[in-house]
């Protein structure tokens, strides 16, 4: 499909493009803050290299942007407007930006992946941020999967600067912005595997944070998938959760080894990240040794009390 957008930015590469939906505000120029400003958010005023911002939102009016960017460059672009200040070019489309229906209707989700296309071929940073409370993982996963060269994709695409943490209509700008390599390529953390995640602890306090909560839920889990299965067996039932490291009718202790095997995988990396302390550890592992001292109905909420 043709598209003014499209070609303009094949023929004139940035380094570095936002995407930006939904991202008109709704209070006057005055009033806006680097918290709530959408449009040239506090990461992208930390890009030294020359920027591109796209936005769609039918909430644009063009008095209040001649307000916003009383300094730029101005003029039409297509359907929309575009500013120039300096290394920075905004292009906004005062427009709705819709997505793939419930039978996959061709809507406007070719745009955002035909400029990743751009981007994978020229080596481009991407990044897409959704501000209307619209779901865009399962969308950026869908995209990762299809790419020929994933590890470039995950260098240089990222959907979702909070790495799925608090996307939404009221963002806090200041609190979130990508993270980057000292190459300056995106790290990608919700496409990384555990062990690239271990790689990238220490290089920020954030960082850590994230995947302190990727290995803490994973332990939550690993204790919910096997629980089921040990109550289970205690009362002569087959397991609910079929898995390679026991059979259907396995004793309940055969059960609960494997899930304390499974758990002494994770709790090294949960010790380097400081959550894990020599006294919660000595507490889980006597709850995962003397299970069977605890009704088996509380010895989840037990553990997940203690875990923290």
């Amino acid at each position: 499909m043709d598209s003014p957008l499209l070609d303009y930015c094949r023929k004139n590469p940035r380094p570095y493009t936002y995407f930006a939906i939904g991202s008109a505000p709704h209070t006057s120029v005055g009033d806006l803050t680097p918290k709530w400003d959408q449009i040239v958010p506090v990461f992208l005023r930390e890009v030294t290299m020359p920027t591109r911002a796209i936005h769609y939102d039918p909430w644009f009016k063009l008095p209040w942007l001649m307000e916003y960017f009383k300094d730029a460059e101005f003029s039409e672009f297509a359907n929309g407007w575009r500013f120039v200040d300096g290394n920075l070019e905004v292009i906004l489309f005062p427009t709705e930006f819709k997505h793939y229906g419930q039978y996959s209707d061709p809507q406007d989700d070719w745009i955002v992946e035909d400029l990743v296309a751009q981007s994978l071929e020229q080596k481009t940073l991407f990044v897409l941020q959704e501000y209307t409370g619209q779901e865009v993982q399962m969308w950026f996963r869908r995209l990762y999967e299809a790419t020929s060269n994933k590890p470039m994709f995950r260098s240089k695409i990222l959907f979702d600067m909070t790495y799925g943490d608090d996307a939404g209509c009221m963002t806090d700008l200041t609190k979130y912005r990508p993270y980057y390599t000292r190459r300056g390529d995106f790290i990608n953390l919700t496409l990384l595997t555990g062990d690239e995640m271990q790689k990238n602890i220490g290089l920020n306090p954030d960082i850590d944070a994230h995947i302190l909560k990727f290995y803490r839920s994973k332990c939550i889990e690993l204790v919910e998938f096997h629980i089921v299965n040990y109550r289970r067996r205690v009362k002569g039932e087959s397991v609910l959760n079929k898995c390679a490291w026991y059979g259907e009718n396995a004793h309940p202790a055969e059960i609960m080894d494997v899930l304390h095997g499974k758990f002494s995988e994770l709790a090294p990396v949960l010790q380097r990240l400081g959550f894990l302390t020599p006294y919660k550890l000595s507490e889980l592992e006597g709850l995962l040794t003397k299970y069977y001292l605890i009704d088996m109905y509380e010895w989840a909420p037990t553990f997940k009390r203690m875990l923290g």
